[in-house]
């Protein structure tokens, strides 16, 4: 790790160690044992919707965690508050898919049942809808994205304050919150407000990513000084301004410049297919379909019957082509009152049965392509009809999101 400055040695191997680029900042390697700590893990986001990747990450850490000798006792998975979804999708302006917390919920419990993991308790929880005093206004982010008026949104601080304050294990004695995220985010989380009083009460607990760097933007000394002892288990730098910060080595390191007690820890990353999932594909891959069947005639909630209630993929291929041949059919029929004589009928039939086979077919494979990546992203067949029919009734879903946060008066405007 380079910061520039006094040298230390690890093992044999020599180390420059700096005296800090940034405020707050300066590791020196670590022999002490590492502290054996007790974890409740938070995997938190918009999960708009969620897939398997989402619950991987979550018990990847616990299980990366446990193997470093740390107990976990459960991990949670909290989705954001509707209201943020509403602000996120609205000023996006766009056809993104808006599926209310209660659909999200439900797709995550099926999604943990799905993995059938005996890491640790899972548990979907609606901790931000169930605790509308944690809403607050948000002048500088929200208010500035949407200036026509926004909704009212639980802040990080706010989520992780409230669950060390109630949740049950979380009031055992030495146990701790670990914050779950990509080692990507660590970018964002510089922008934090007051990250050392968010981090007084957790831990970064960050799985790394096929990249092998994540610059910083923002100056992340109010973070860093939060942070006093890093575990770095796998391989990816962190760097400020061109100096490399931390994750160019393996091993324990205490920050001498640290205020605060947090730590983090640096994890090795998810499977590769894993880690290439995202809610992004899911919607992408909806929106394909749905576009794909339109172009045969069949409406978005027409679409969203072919597969509500589907036991396998064969069934939904069944379903499509009946619906497109009962589409076709009128077509077909009208053949018969044209004013040209017989054979030529037949050669008009033939060729608009030939042209419809193959269309037929060509939509059969969309269809199939379309199953195939939401069964990577945990969605069996069985479980497919939610996304479709979340994806078609989202402008539904999306006014009553608003009408319900005006109604409770949330709305800043």
């Amino acid at each position: 790790v380079h910061t520039g400055g006094e040298q230390h040695t690890n093992n044999d191997e020599e180390v420059v160690w700096s005296k800090p680029c940034v405020e707050g900042m300066e590791l020196v390697p670590s022999s002490e044992a590492a502290a054996r700590k007790s974890y409740v893990l938070l995997v938190s986001g918009t999960m708009n919707p969620p897939h398997r990747g989402h619950v991987r990450i979550g018990l990847s850490a616990a299980r990366a965690l446990k193997e470093q000798g740390h107990q976990v006792k459960a991990c949670l998975f909290v989705p954001v508050h509707d209201n943020y979804m509403w602000n996120k999708v609205t000023s996006k302006g766009d056809d993104t898919p808006f599926y209310p917390v209660a659909q999200r919920l439900a797709m995550l419990e099926s999604l943990i049942r799905g993995e059938g993991s005996d890491e640790c308790e899972c548990h979907a929880l609606d901790y931000e809808s169930s605790a509308p005093a944690l809403l607050e206004e948000s002048p500088g982010y929200w208010a500035k994205a949407l200036p026509g008026g926004y909704l009212r949104t639980v802040p990080t601080a706010g989520l992780i304050g409230h669950l060390t304050a109630n949740f049950p294990q979380l009031q055992e004695p030495g146990t701790r919150l670990g914050l779950v995220f990509g080692i990507d985010n660590l970018a964002g989380m510089a922008t934090w407000n007051r990250p050392g009083s968010l981090l007084a009460k957790a831990d970064l607990v960050l799985l790394g990513r096929a990249t092998p760097e994540v610059k910083l933007a923002k100056d992340p000394a109010e973070l860093l000084a939060a942070l006093s002892s890093f575990e770095i288990s796998a391989k990816v730098l962190v760097s400020f301004n061109g100096t490399t910060l931390f994750g160019g080595k393996l091993g324990r390191f205490k920050n001498a410049g640290a205020t605060g007690e947090s730590m983090l820890s640096l994890l090795p990353p998810l499977e590769h297919v894993l880690e290439t999932l995202s809610s992004t594909m899911i919607r992408e891959c909806l929106s394909a379909c749905f576009k794909a069947l339109a172009a045969r005639g069949i409406d978005a909630f027409s679409a969203v019957r072919l597969f509500v209630g589907v036991g396998d993929v064969p069934e939904v291929l069944r379903r499509v082509e009946q619906a497109v041949n009962a589409h076709n059919s009128p077509h077909t029929a009208a053949l018969g009152g044209l004013a040209i004589d017989p054979a030529g009928v037949g050669k008009l039939s033939e060729a608009f049965a030939t042209q419809a086979n193959e269309d037929l077919d060509t939509l059969k494979g969309q269809v199939t392509g379309c199953m195939d990546i939401l069964a990577q992203h945990g969605y069996l067949p069985s479980a497919v009809g939610v996304l479709f029919q979340g994806a078609a009734e989202s402008k539904l879903a999306l006014e009553h999101a608003s009408a319900k946060g005006r109604e409770r008066g949330e709305f800043v405007g």
